[in-house]
């Protein structure tokens, strides 16, 4: 999926209900070019340069939606953590998270947005995303409990 394809995972198909999402990303970027980002609230996206995942609906190489209190600090945590399991060097566990798998599989690449309001903008931006793609990111485990969440369209 190109970025103007993911971008357009998180527009409004006419006669669909999804929630407002006002999020302006930044350009994406490999998620060890960190440089910049700011320490402020916001919610992110990771991506997956050369890989597209199966989704029930479609093909997407988002794999994981996140929110943070500080961007720059929660983004230099997953290239660390990402950057260890694709060196095969992970520190104390020999399996990590699937966000850090799939990362260290799969490289990664990260936009972001910043917004005082990041817990609810990640619900929204999950919402929009499992809307058109059938489901969750493949590394979204913690929201195990979303789609009690979800209202399904009449």
């Amino acid at each position: 999926m190109d970025w103007n394809s993911f971008l357009r995972a998180f527009t409004c198909p006419a006669g669909r209900s999804f929630p407002d999402i006002r999020t302006t990303f930044s350009r994406r970027r490999p998620l060890d070019t960190l440089s910049g980002v700011p320490d402020e609230p916001g919610v992110y996206v990771l991506i997956a340069p050369n890989h597209e995942f199966t989704y029930p609906r479609r093909a997407g190489a988002v794999f994981y939606i996140g929110e943070a209190e500080s961007l720059s600090v929660r983004l230099t945590q997953h290239n660390v953590h990402s950057a260890a399991t694709a060196a095969n060097a992970r520190i104390g566990y020999d399996v990590y998270w699937p966000i850090y798998e799939y990362a260290g599989a799969f490289g990664a690449q990260f936009s972001y947005s910043t917004t005082p309001d990041h817990k609810a903008e990640e619900g929204k931006l999950l919402e929009r995303f499992a809307r058109r793609f059938g489901a969750i990111p493949v590394a979204n485990t913690k929201h195990s409990d979303f789609w009690h969440r979800v209202q399904v369209d009449a």
